[in-house]
């Protein structure tokens, strides 16, 4: 996949490399590129959600415009369909298991990085929301780091843990949903206080309102993946490869 992508070679058979038998066929541009996976995730058509995905990289977008503007949007568009009821609630789940695998597909394409400073997030307690997590790890790896997603719904004071087994440079906190805003400002601060002068706190989601912000310490507030890429990008060019 690197190969094709690099080399603008044309997929003769796709089907050899267990894709979807047009991919690398077509010609997408964003906007069409939401409307298909949207209606592939709707569907529960796992196939055609891998072609979009699959087409959009080797046109060579970069992940953090795709994640943003074709997988984010897509999201947004089943959430609105859901909430007017021309979708279930199983169409959406079935949605996020879909998703996640052609991520995880995606990662396989990207070459590992001998050296690579190493990156580590979740989602906190609370919230299991585990898309944003796991494009904010596809979208690092893109940027030459080691990163990978703890996962969702993860306790701060076990966040701790794994940084100080880890000790990773770049540490994300996913926020899409907070049970109890003013233990999670307690329990973050002690984090920050702990790790924020070796680890490069980034954090984003919606339940982070500027109220709440104001009362955090961070390296980075990323409002999408292409701030986290940009923030990430600069961080690593700073370092030794050493």
């Amino acid at each position: 996949m690197r190969f094709l992508a690099d080399s603008k070679h044309k997929l003769a058979f796709p089907e050899a490399l267990g894709l979807p038998a047009t991919s690398g066929k077509g010609e997408f541009v964003l906007d069409r590129a939401v409307t298909g996976l949207t209606d592939a995730l709707l569907r529960g058509d796992e196939q055609s959600a891998r072609q979009v995905a699959i087409d959009l990289y080797l046109a060579e977008f970069k992940l953090s415009r795709v994640c943003d503007e074709v997988f984010a949007l897509a999201f947004e568009r089943i959430g609105d369909a859901w909430s007017c009821g021309d979708a279930e609630v199983f169409q959406e789940r079935h949605a996020c298991v879909i998703l996640h695998r052609v991520l995880q597909e995606l990662s396989t394409f990207l070459p590992r990085v001998a050296k690579a400073p190493i990156a580590i997030g979740c989602s906190t307690a609370g919230d299991h929301y585990s898309l944003a997590t796991t494009m904010a790890e596809l979208v690092l790896k893109d940027c030459q780091w080691n990163a990978f997603s703890l996962g969702s719904n993860l306790p701060l004071a076990s966040l701790d843990q794994a940084i100080r087994v880890r000790r990773p440079k770049l540490l994300w906190v996913s926020c899409s949903y907070l049970t109890d805003e003013s233990r999670f400002l307690a329990e973050y601060d002690r984090l920050y206080n702990e790790h924020g002068s070796t680890t490069a706190f980034v954090v984003g989601g919606t339940a982070l309102k500027e109220s709440t912000r104001r009362q955090m310490q961070y390296a980075a507030y990323c409002d999408n993946m292409q701030h986290l890429e940009a923030f990430a990008g600069t961080l690593r060019n700073a370092m030794p490869e050493s």
